[in-house]
């Protein structure tokens, strides 16, 4: 598999993918404009149809969405702007949210010019009442998947890399470049 840039200005979302994919990807900090929309998909393909007119060759873009039942499914796709308010210490997720089932989503875009290629990976589990582990990227330290106890946070890197959305959707990613 041929090396493939990958814009992203977030560090973490470039360390944990390119460890994923086995070192394939480089990345090119740019901040992309986000579309306001809560379909993943269609943010996902604004910003690397973007991606490519600015690089001009085959490109991969990263989104995400956090699904939370009891708050009627927000924040969908603009986590970015409810992610403060989700895991720091003043404004958690409302602890009188009864329903906390969570589905994190994560929306990989592929386009070479021509081909819009689109893969999504997604995680059911529950927000934790309070921030749990220590780490400094995203809601690690919230999101519980289902079939554990722990957040991501507590469970590590090594299990999130084999066990995330964003696993999912990056094998995909990895099928299809590999065909």
């Amino acid at each position: 598999m041929k090396n493939i840039i990958f814009v992203t200005g977030n560090k973490n979302k470039f360390k944990e993918a390119d460890v994923i994919l086995g070192g394939v990807l480089m990345q090119r900090k740019y901040d992309l404009d986000e579309i306001q929309s809560l379909d993943l998909k269609k943010v996902v393909e604004h910003k690397v149809r973007q991606a490519y007119e600015i690089y001009h060759q085959p490109v991969a873009v990263e989104d995400v969405s956090l699904e939370v039942k009891g708050l009627d499914n927000l924040p969908w796709t603009m986590i970015r702007w409810f992610e403060k308010l989700l895991i720091d210490g003043s404004g958690r997720l409302d602890p009188k949210t009864k329903d906390r089932a969570t589905t994190y989503k994560v929306g990989y875009g592929y386009f070479d010019g021509k081909q819009f290629q689109y893969f999504e990976g997604a995680r059911k589990g529950s927000d934790s009442k309070r921030p749990l582990g220590k780490s400094d990227f995203g809601f690690d330290v919230i999101f519980i998947p289902n079939g554990q106890t722990k957040t991501y946070a507590q469970l590590g890197v090594d299990f999130k890399n084999k066990n995330s959305a964003r696993y999912l959707a990056l094998k995909k990613l990895e099928k299809f470049l590999q065909s």
